[in-house]
């Protein structure tokens, strides 16, 4: 990320000045973006996860500037794995309002009507919030169809007043905090305001896997399949020097009072080695990987730890990558529908500290074949559904305590037949989460 100073001590004078201005839109409609389920069957949309264990990030950040001078917080931008660009403020000052935009150009943003004079002003930025007040955290979201139409290098400029009366900007946390002179990323104006360069290729979030779980066994579950979603993608590497298998594993969510430890399994046959994971246990000719120790300290809940991003008004959670490379030689067989088998450990005393019993581990129907521990009986029909589910792709989960055949009207008489998740009912995005939809009220 390139983060440069801005000028705009002058921004208050000129706020009341009126300009006209008008709004632009690209051409591309979201009919026209690619299908994650098309993304997802395509190895070379995961390129990105090449270069090891750590290589990949989805999140920048940037230092919160007060006067020009005084670092104050973080200025932290991500695109959610949907598309959307969340901008999140987090301050040491307590905030009493935010503004900000996205441009490709210098020379597009002034021709917006969004500089007078070299200034930025905030009070024509396009996405603002002037009720927060007395807040240490908010984040805003540009939608999808604005960052699509966007070049794959752009511009955000983020800022935010202060209850103690300063006014703060997004800035390079390694640059001295003087006044500049037009260098990169400067404003021309007078001043201390900044904007900073995004490049979304570092934020790629193709989605190989979702899972879901109930987390009770044989017990009286609300059947919305958030307790822990899971997301992963996977690289498969086979040529004349190396064969491995990179994976990675996103914690989105979290509607659940029991711990869990997130696990896969692999057979052993081909397995050289696995780097990165938590924990490794050899037995029963597999090798158990460990990958989050805790899904309550790896995604922490917002009321009484016990909910994250499952709740509409919640302040949203940002999702938590870890990656696991796991080493093969020749003797290893690929199935791309089923490279590795995921399941949870759950630990009903609701902290993984705590191994009081009953502990149990839940696996995803189809994936596996181990009886007692995949499915449980509903009680209110009598029937047999899964306690961990497999989506081939992205996914919007059911909102907490929201029956998932309620947004998916075919998904407990159909779970295993073709796309069951493509059938969506009229008013499915009021009954599922979206991912960076909440903002700190």
């Amino acid at each position: 990320m390139n983060l440069a100073k801005l000028k705009a001590s002058a921004g208050l004078l000129l706020s009341t000045l009126a300009f006209s201005f008008t709004l632009q839109s690209c051409a591309k409609k979201d009919a026209d973006l690619p299908s994650p389920v098309t993304e997802a069957t395509e190895q070379v949309n995961f390129a990105s996860l090449q270069g090891g264990a750590n290589s990949l990030s989805c999140s920048q950040s940037a230092c919160l500037i007060a006067g020009g001078r005084t670092n104050v917080g973080t200025v932290a931008t991500e695109l959610d794995g949907k598309g959307n660009l969340l901008i999140t403020y987090t301050s040491r000052v307590r905030i009493e309002e935010v503004h900000a935009d996205v441009f490709s150009t210098l020379n597009a943003f002034n021709a917006a009507g969004k500089m007078f004079c070299g200034i930025p002003l905030p009070n024509r930025f396009a996405y603002e919030q002037s009720s927060c007040r007395s807040v240490y955290t908010y984040t805003l979201t540009v939608p999808a169809s604005v960052v699509s139409c966007l070049p794959t290098n752009f511009n955000v400029v983020a800022y935010a007043e202060l209850c103690n009366g300063q006014k703060a900007w997004g800035g390079d946390c390694t640059q001295s905090q003087s006044c500049g002179n037009g260098g990169p990323g400067d404003y021309p104006g007078i001043g201390y305001a900044t904007y900073f360069n995004l490049e979304k290729k570092q934020c790629s979030q193709d989605i190989s896997f979702t899972y879901a779980w109930e987390d009770l066994i044989n017990q009286y579950n609300d059947l919305d399949y958030n307790d822990l979603v899971i997301q992963s993608k996977v690289l498969y590497t086979n040529n004349s020097t190396t064969k491995k298998l990179d994976l990675t594993f996103i914690a989105q969510a979290r509607g659940a009072s029991f711990d869990h430890k997130f696990k896969f399994r692999i057979p052993k046959t081909g397995v050289t080695s696995v780097v990165g994971a938590a924990a490794v246990e050899d037995r029963d000719g597999y090798y158990y990987v460990t990958v989050f120790e805790s899904t309550k300290t790896a995604l922490p809940g917002t009321t009484n730890n016990v909910t994250a991003n499952t709740v509409a008004t919640e302040p949203y959670r940002t999702p938590v990558a870890k990656s696991v490379t796991v080493v093969l030689n020749n003797a290893y067989v690929y199935n791309s529908a089923k490279p590795y088998e995921p399941f949870i450990t759950v630990y009903t005393s609701g902290n993984v500290a705590d191994p009081t019993p009953p502990l149990y581990d839940l696996y995803v129907k189809g994936i596996t074949n181990r009886p007692g521990m995949d499915t449980f009986v509903y009680p209110a029909d009598g029937k047999t559904y899964p306690n961990g589910i497999m989506i081939p792709s992205d996914w919007r989960w059911p909102l907490e305590m929201q029956i998932i055949s309620g947004p998916y009207p075919n998904s407990l008489s159909s779970f295993f037949a073709p796309n069951w998740f493509t059938n969506k009912a009229s008013n499915y995005l009021n009954l599922t989460y979206s991912p960076g939809g909440s903002q700190v009220q």
